[in-house]
């Protein structure tokens, strides 16, 4: 019985390097995977730079096209990640931009 529910419980999972999520963990399901975005906004928390969506993701959400995309990608104006994530919790990559100044 002990066996069967420490499968249950909730381990940090390593999505990248430097990159952990504790997943929520759902009496019938067990553990649930991440949202891409929540995996897009961890390092952007940590460092304070800002992340929006992007490419079908972004028309997709506007109700501008019915494509979802198997893979997310996000903008940033931060440090992007060193590879992107991949895995069987979520699949996500950013891509640094740099920000346009206004005249």
């Amino acid at each position: 019985m002990e066996a069967a529910q420490s499968d249950h419980e909730a381990r940090p999972l390593r999505l990248a390097r430097g990159l952990y999520n504790l997943p929520k963990v759902q009496p019938q399901f067990g553990l649930l995977a991440p949202s891409p975005d929540d995996v897009a906004q961890a390092p952007a928390r940590e460092t304070g730079s800002q992340v929006q969506i992007a490419g079908a993701l972004g028309a997709n959400a506007l109700g501008l096209s019915i494509q979802v995309p198997a893979k997310s990608t996000y903008l940033t104006d931060g440090r992007p990640m060193a590879r992107p994530v991949v895995s069987c919790w979520a699949n996500a990559s950013l891509i640094c931009v740099m920000p346009r100044l206004s005249v």
